[in-house]
């Protein structure tokens, strides 16, 4: 269980790098994860914390792992579409 995580902790981060390093965050899944805040305002992720940032890349990437996912985030860009492959072939 503890190897899953670490794997599933490192290809987070690695998801997350992703958007970290496109020339316009906007497009990036962070720029295009809405959010509700506690005052029922929407924000993107860009706006959250980094914890907040790197839950939604963990949930995600376990996501991948354990089903084919539920499509509320999803890989756009190119960075973003092979990283993904290269996720599903792990």
């Amino acid at each position: 269980a503890m190897g899953l995580i670490w794997v599933v902790h490192f290809l987070a981060c690695g998801w997350y790098l992703c958007a970290a390093f496109t020339s316009n965050p906007e497009s990036s899944w962070v720029g295009r994860r809405s959010l509700i805040d506690e005052s029922d305002n929407e924000a993107t992720l860009l706006a959250s914390s980094a914890f907040v940032q790197w839950s939604h890349a963990f949930y995600f990437i376990l996501t991948v792992f354990t089903t084919v996912g539920f499509g509320d985030i999803y890989a756009e860009t190119t960075g973003e579409i092979v990283y993904v492959c290269f996720t599903m072939l792990v």
